[in-house]
Protein backbone atom coordinates (compact mmCIF):
# COMPACT_ATOMS: atom_id res chain seq x y z
CA UNK A 1 0.00 0.00 0.00
CA UNK A 2 1.60 3.48 -0.90
CA UNK A 3 0.97 6.03 0.95
CA UNK A 4 -0.39 8.39 -1.38
CA UNK A 5 -2.85 6.23 -2.13
CA UNK A 6 -4.23 6.13 1.13
CA UNK A 7 -4.74 9.55 1.87
CA UNK A 8 -7.53 8.80 4.35
CA UNK A 9 -5.04 6.78 6.49
CA UNK A 10 -2.09 8.79 5.74
CA UNK A 11 -4.03 12.23 6.15
CA UNK A 12 -3.62 13.91 3.06
CA UNK A 13 0.38 13.08 3.16
CA UNK A 14 1.05 16.85 2.19
CA UNK A 15 -2.10 18.99 2.85
CA UNK A 16 -2.54 19.41 6.38
CA UNK A 17 -5.03 22.30 7.57
CA UNK A 18 -4.10 24.46 10.34
CA UNK A 19 -6.62 22.11 12.24
CA UNK A 20 -5.24 18.96 11.30
CA UNK A 21 -2.10 20.06 13.12
CA UNK A 22 -4.03 21.00 16.75
CA UNK A 23 -5.65 17.84 17.00
CA UNK A 24 -5.29 15.47 19.47
CA UNK A 25 -4.32 12.70 16.94
CA UNK A 26 -2.90 14.36 13.86
CA UNK A 27 -2.81 12.85 10.11
CA UNK A 28 1.43 12.02 10.77
CA UNK A 29 0.33 10.15 13.74
CA UNK A 30 -2.73 8.19 12.39
CA UNK A 31 0.50 7.27 9.27
CA UNK A 32 2.95 5.96 11.72
CA UNK A 33 0.15 4.39 13.90
CA UNK A 34 -0.66 2.56 10.88
CA UNK A 35 2.81 1.32 9.95
CA UNK A 36 3.27 0.09 13.88
CA UNK A 37 -0.17 -1.46 12.95
CA UNK A 38 1.01 -3.03 9.78
CA UNK A 39 4.57 -4.13 11.32
CA UNK A 40 2.66 -5.63 14.48
CA UNK A 41 0.65 -7.96 12.07
CA UNK A 42 2.99 -8.78 9.79
CA UNK A 43 5.41 -10.09 13.01
CA UNK A 44 2.63 -12.33 14.60
CA UNK A 45 2.94 -15.07 11.68
CA UNK A 46 -0.44 -13.68 9.92
CA UNK A 47 0.78 -13.21 6.21
CA UNK A 48 4.75 -12.35 5.64
CA UNK A 49 3.64 -10.22 2.45
CA UNK A 50 2.35 -7.74 4.75
CA UNK A 51 6.15 -6.88 5.50
CA UNK A 52 6.45 -5.67 1.79
CA UNK A 53 4.72 -1.86 2.95
CA UNK A 54 7.69 -1.84 5.34
CA UNK A 55 10.50 -1.89 2.31
CA UNK A 56 8.32 0.53 0.63
CA UNK A 57 7.99 2.47 3.92
CA UNK A 58 11.88 2.40 4.21
CA UNK A 59 12.66 2.49 0.58
CA UNK A 60 10.56 5.99 0.66
CA UNK A 61 11.61 7.04 4.30
CA UNK A 62 15.69 6.60 3.58
CA UNK A 63 16.29 6.45 -0.06
CA UNK A 64 15.46 10.49 -0.96
CA UNK A 65 17.17 12.88 -0.86
CA UNK A 66 16.13 15.97 1.75
CA UNK A 67 16.32 18.53 -2.02
CA UNK A 68 13.71 15.93 -3.77
CA UNK A 69 11.73 15.50 -0.83
CA UNK A 70 11.46 19.44 -0.21
CA UNK A 71 10.60 19.58 -4.23
CA UNK A 72 8.47 17.12 -4.43
CA UNK A 73 6.33 18.72 -1.15
CA UNK A 74 6.05 21.61 -3.13
CA UNK A 75 5.12 19.78 -5.74
CA UNK A 76 1.76 18.70 -4.29
CA UNK A 77 1.34 22.15 -2.60
CA UNK A 78 1.16 24.38 -5.22
CA UNK A 79 -1.62 23.04 -7.28
CA UNK A 80 -4.02 22.62 -4.21
CA UNK A 81 -6.56 24.69 -2.66
CA UNK A 82 -4.57 25.46 0.40
CA UNK A 83 -2.15 28.54 0.21
CA UNK A 84 0.35 26.47 2.54
CA UNK A 85 0.63 23.37 3.93
CA UNK A 86 0.09 23.46 8.04
CA UNK A 87 3.44 21.56 8.04
CA UNK A 88 6.93 21.50 5.99
CA UNK A 89 8.93 18.72 4.41
CA UNK A 90 10.78 18.74 7.66
CA UNK A 91 7.97 17.90 9.52
CA UNK A 92 7.06 15.62 6.99
CA UNK A 93 9.86 13.36 7.09
CA UNK A 94 9.98 12.82 10.73
CA UNK A 95 6.33 11.16 10.20
CA UNK A 96 8.18 8.46 8.14
CA UNK A 97 11.44 8.24 9.57
CA UNK A 98 9.23 7.60 13.21
CA UNK A 99 7.15 5.00 11.00
CA UNK A 100 10.45 3.55 8.96
CA UNK A 101 12.26 3.19 12.82
CA UNK A 102 9.59 1.28 13.90
CA UNK A 103 9.17 -1.12 11.14
CA UNK A 104 12.71 -1.98 11.78
CA UNK A 105 12.97 -1.94 15.40
CA UNK A 106 10.10 -4.00 15.79
CA UNK A 107 10.63 -6.11 12.06
CA UNK A 108 14.32 -5.87 11.10
CA UNK A 109 14.97 -9.77 12.20
CA UNK A 110 12.03 -11.05 10.12
CA UNK A 111 12.27 -9.11 7.25
CA UNK A 112 16.09 -9.49 7.08
CA UNK A 113 14.99 -13.27 7.53
CA UNK A 114 12.90 -13.72 5.12
CA UNK A 115 14.13 -11.35 2.22
CA UNK A 116 12.74 -10.72 -0.90
CA UNK A 117 10.16 -14.04 -0.42
CA UNK A 118 7.20 -11.59 0.62
CA UNK A 119 7.07 -9.97 -2.54
CA UNK A 120 6.21 -12.94 -4.46
CA UNK A 121 7.16 -13.47 -8.29
CA UNK A 122 4.21 -11.11 -9.51
CA UNK A 123 5.74 -7.92 -7.82
CA UNK A 124 9.73 -7.99 -8.92
CA UNK A 125 8.68 -5.19 -11.02
CA UNK A 126 7.81 -2.82 -8.52
CA UNK A 127 10.93 -3.21 -6.16
CA UNK A 128 12.97 -3.02 -8.73
CA UNK A 129 13.39 0.79 -8.72
CA UNK A 130 16.51 2.53 -8.32
CA UNK A 131 16.30 5.22 -5.98
CA UNK A 132 18.72 8.85 -5.06
CA UNK A 133 20.42 6.24 -2.61
CA UNK A 134 20.22 2.71 -4.08
CA UNK A 135 21.47 1.47 -7.50
CA UNK A 136 22.11 -2.33 -6.58
CA UNK A 137 19.55 -5.28 -7.01
CA UNK A 138 15.90 -4.80 -5.97
CA UNK A 139 14.37 -5.58 -3.07
CA UNK A 140 15.93 -6.32 0.55
CA UNK A 141 19.47 -7.13 0.14
CA UNK A 142 22.57 -6.99 2.29
CA UNK A 143 23.86 -3.77 0.58
CA UNK A 144 20.62 -2.27 0.92
CA UNK A 145 20.34 -3.10 4.81
CA UNK A 146 23.54 -0.87 4.81
CA UNK A 147 22.62 1.59 3.43
CA UNK A 148 19.36 2.29 5.52
CA UNK A 149 21.33 1.46 8.86
CA UNK A 150 23.39 4.70 7.03
CA UNK A 151 20.66 6.76 6.36
CA UNK A 152 19.43 6.40 9.79
CA UNK A 153 22.84 6.63 11.11
CA UNK A 154 22.92 10.08 9.42
CA UNK A 155 19.10 11.17 10.28
CA UNK A 156 20.14 10.35 14.18
CA UNK A 157 22.74 13.48 13.89
CA UNK A 158 20.88 16.11 11.61
CA UNK A 159 19.52 18.74 13.86
CA UNK A 160 15.80 19.21 11.56
CA UNK A 161 15.30 15.93 12.61
CA UNK A 162 13.24 15.85 16.12
CA UNK A 163 15.32 14.64 19.01
CA UNK A 164 12.23 11.96 19.95
CA UNK A 165 12.82 10.89 15.97
CA UNK A 166 16.67 10.75 16.22
CA UNK A 167 16.07 8.35 19.62
CA UNK A 168 14.18 6.28 17.11
CA UNK A 169 16.79 5.99 14.37
CA UNK A 170 19.40 5.13 16.57
CA UNK A 171 17.45 2.32 17.49
CA UNK A 172 17.02 1.23 14.67
CA UNK A 173 20.49 1.45 13.77
CA UNK A 174 20.91 -0.92 17.01
CA UNK A 175 18.40 -3.52 15.40
CA UNK A 176 19.24 -3.34 11.81
CA UNK A 177 22.85 -4.60 13.39
CA UNK A 178 20.77 -6.94 15.17
CA UNK A 179 19.56 -8.22 12.56
CA UNK A 180 22.63 -8.18 10.51
CA UNK A 181 24.71 -10.13 13.05
CA UNK A 182 22.28 -12.22 14.26
CA UNK A 183 23.75 -14.97 16.86
CA UNK A 184 22.92 -18.57 15.15
CA UNK A 185 22.68 -20.97 17.78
Amino acid sequence: MHRENYDGISGLRYLWKPEDKQATVTPGDRWVNYNVFTVKLATSGYNDGYFMFGFFCLREALETKKESREAEFEKHIRPSFLERSAIDANELLNYDLTAAAKWVIIGASHMYRLENSVFGDDLQRGIAVHTEFWDGNPGFSLGRWRTWWGRFKCFAEEPYVKEEVRVLCREAIDAIADALFAKVD
